[in-house]
């Protein structure tokens, strides 16, 4: 295969990678930070998080402490693990839907990753300021807070783009968002036909 061709299809795959991302709603709300503000964890009382938001951290560290014991059963007795697998995602399942609206919003996510986000916002931030941001999808699924520096300010047509960085992320944060990222892969990737032998 051609250098041409493997630059095309993968080309292809990070446009289709980023599409994925931009069709998950995910609101945001954020405040600038003082230099003392910024060395605080993202989760400091300070920042007067949602205790939903609280919640949903006390179920992902009990996804990580876990991981390794599922790992072990399913190796065991798949079937067993699975049943525990199912149990979680409707515990999960059950969080999210009492996540209240997130109604203080003041952005909005245009993609994420795990290493920063592209942020919509309504007015200008300075090139290095350090934002606290709360993150929630539109589903439940992503809750989290975390700190991050402003890389980029685009202006264009009266939108304003934040290009972010993290810099404070939790591991299980981290874990959240790219699964978020796998589900819309998974989600929406073309199934392929059967093949029909003749």
């Amino acid at each position: 295969m051609s250098s041409m061709t493997n630059h095309k299809q993968q080309k292809t795959q990070s446009e289709r990678r980023q599409l994925l991302r931009t069709q998950h709603l995910i609101q945001v709300k954020w405040q600038e930070l003082s230099e003392s503000q910024a060395k605080l964890d993202p989760y400091d009382p300070e920042f007067s998080l949602p205790p939903s938001l609280q919640l949903l951290q006390r179920l992902q560290e009990f996804d990580v402490e876990q991981r390794h014991l599922l790992r072990s059963i399913n190796s065991e007795s798949r079937a067993t693990g699975q049943y525990l697998q199912i149990l979680d995602r409707k515990i999960h399942l059950v969080a999210s839907t009492l996540l209240p609206p997130f109604s203080d919003a003041n952005g909005s996510a245009i993609n994420i990753s795990e290493g920063g986000l592209s942020l919509s916002v309504d007015k200008p931030v300075a090139n290095g300021s350090t934002l606290h941001l709360v993150l929630q999808s539109q589903d439940g699924l992503l809750c989290l807070s975390t700190l991050g520096t402003v890389l980029h300010c685009k202006q264009e047509n009266h939108r304003i783009t934040l290009s972010i960085e993290f810099v404070s992320l939790r591991e299980a944060d981290r874990q959240s968002i790219c699964r978020l990222v796998i589900r819309q892969g998974l989600a929406n990737t073309p199934r392929l036909p059967h093949n029909t032998a003749k």
